[in-house]
């Protein structure tokens, strides 16, 4: 104490300071003994301060998406009606409506400025607009056949250049009710950007009529969605191609492209047979008492045979001679289908089951919209435990971008050999007990059992199993980063190993060869 008392003012700081830090160490290890000396590892950070709870969003029990507001680029009309124009709007996105419905229903409504011009579809409906595969459908309502052809022209130039500023959108198909309305007398097809010289685009359309000439003799270059079995055989795919047309035989043309099957064999597989030796007539158009055009292809009793040796469901195949047709050629309203004469009333699934009943026997492309698949992306354990490798996967449209959805679809073993299943034993959909996308973030509530369950995990294990969950919720559109509860409450750590005091982010250093969002 004597030494102390000698020491000069500066010198008795300087011990005080080396004291107290001495305290705070000892402590910390009598805290970190008491916790069973498990550090808390995230990624390669250690530790880190817990953030306030003001600043954390409750968990969610049951499932939900909070309406977030988006800025993008909608294309009006302007100048007399001669040019496209961009203009910055700000749209809601939520569980009613997508980021692509609310672009397109925004490109239907009248723009609040005064020198932007409405295209005379303010009252016109959006039914749909379906997205897969980078290819867009938006299905207008009958209220649209009552524009001029001119206008209508403008409006799809206007609809393709509004979703392609989205981006993943490489082609845009524009229908009415259902089916194609054609420029003039031509197929509008699957349209690509436009110029924004809106009298260029309708000098360009009325060029290409004259050149086709009233004998359609002229060649016609359009691309095309055809739709055909992914390669599990449970969902439709849309593939965009560009063909040459040769003559108006659109319908035959058609069905040529489906039955040569299609190019990306890794993701599709063919539903219909590969000649037309099937066909027991030239496919045709008719038209009925009220003026309605419908497709009629007639098969021979071969092409039972063919789906059934093929493990093909009659419902797939249809569906994809139905939206392929009704999609491209000009006032087709469905497809009237015939095996030997008889007319195809029912359709079966691939286990056989009847599926779809059509009372007068006509297939029109909305019985099929459930049919469609997307694909997306999932991350997986690799086989060796070393790190995550991201798998395509097909799923239903509606659900491609679900997360209970994706969730549950990563309980399941996964198809390749180069992946694993990373959820523990025992886990279902039921240990699932909300999830909420809020914003950029998904809120994951998982239950008690599961995080027990989760004890038993190496730190490598539990650091895949977590970041298989992050990884994939990442890869949805808008998603950056992924919080975790159990039965409701924040936890520090899972199985010792994994922080989740704060959001997670995607985590591209345990992929092995695999893509980043």
């Amino acid at each position: 104490m004597k030494a102390f008392s000698g020491l000069n003012r500066r010198q008795k700081t300087a011990w005080l300071i080396a004291g107290a830090a001495v305290l705070l160490a000892l402590c910390a290890g009598a805290l970190l003994l008491a916790r069973g000396g498990r550090v808390v590892l995230n990624n390669g950070y250690v530790g880190g301060a817990a953030e306030p709870e003001t600043a954390v969003p409750l968990a969610p029990i049951g499932d939900s998406r909070a309406e977030r507001t988006r800025s993008v680029v909608v294309y009006y009309a302007a100048d007399g009606y001669t040019r496209l124009v961009p203009a910055v709007r700000q749209v809601t996105v939520s569980s009613e409506a997508s980021v692509y419905e609310a672009v397109a229903g925004e490109a239907l409504a009248t723009p609040p400025e005064e020198s932007l011009l409405p295209l005379g579809a303010s009252d016109i409906q959006l039914l749909s607009v379906e997205v897969s595969c980078g290819v867009a459908t938006v299905d207008l309502s009958i209220d649209a056949r009552r524009l001029d052809v001119q206008r209508l022209h403008m409006l799809r130039a206007a609809l393709v250049n509004s979703l392609m500023e989205l981006g993943g959108i490489r082609g845009v198909n524009v229908l009415v009710d259902g089916r194609e309305e054609c420029i003039i007398r031509l197929p509008a097809g699957t349209m690509t950007r436009f110029d924004n010289d809106l009298g260029e685009v309708w000098q360009q359309a009325l060029a290409e009529e004259s050149r086709a000439g009233d004998d359609r003799s002229g060649a016609l270059e359009r691309s095309v969605t055809l739709y055909f079995g992914s390669a599990d055989g449970r969902y439709l795919l849309p593939e965009m191609r560009d063909v040459t047309l040769a003559g108006d035989d659109y319908l035959q043309a058609i069905v040529d492209q489906l039955f040569a099957g299609p190019t990306d064999t890794a993701a599709c597989r063919r539903v219909l047979p590969s000649s037309c030796e099937y066909l027991r007539e030239r496919p045709e158009i008719v038209t009925s008492d009220d003026g309605s055009k419908v497709a009629v292809i007639s098969f021979t009793g071969a092409a039972s045979e063919y789906f059934a040796r093929n493990g093909i469901s009659t419902a797939l195949a249809m569906g994809s001679l139905t939206r392929s047709i009704c999609g491209f050629v000009p006032e087709v309203e469905g497809l009237l289908c015939d095996i030997d004469g008889i007319v195809i009333s029912e359709l079966t699934d691939g286990e056989g089951r009847v599926s779809y009943t059509f009372d007068d026997g006509v297939m029109r492309s909305s019985d099929f919209d459930s049919l469609v698949g997307d694909m997306t992306t999932l991350y997986y354990p690799d086989s060796s435990g070393t790190g995550l490798v991201a798998l395509e996967t097909v799923m239903s449209r509606y659900d491609a971008d679900n997360p209970r959805a994706l969730l549950v679809r990563l309980m399941e073993q996964p198809d390749k050999q180069s992946a694993a299943s990373a959820w523990p034993e025992g886990v279902t959909d039921a240990d699932v007990l909300g999830v909420r996308v809020e914003q950029d973030q998904v809120l994951l509530n998982l239950s008690g059992a599961f995080y027990r369950a989760c004890e038993g995990m190496t730190a490598q294990e539990a650091r895949l199993l977590t970041y298989s969950i992050v990884n994939t919720m990442c890869s949805l559109e808008g998603i950056k980063s992924v919080r975790l509860y159990f039965d409701g409450e924040r936890v520090d750590c899972l199985a010792g190993a994994i922080s989740l005091r704060g959001p997670l982010l995607f985590s591209p250093g345990l992929l092995r060869g695999g893509a980043q969002p």
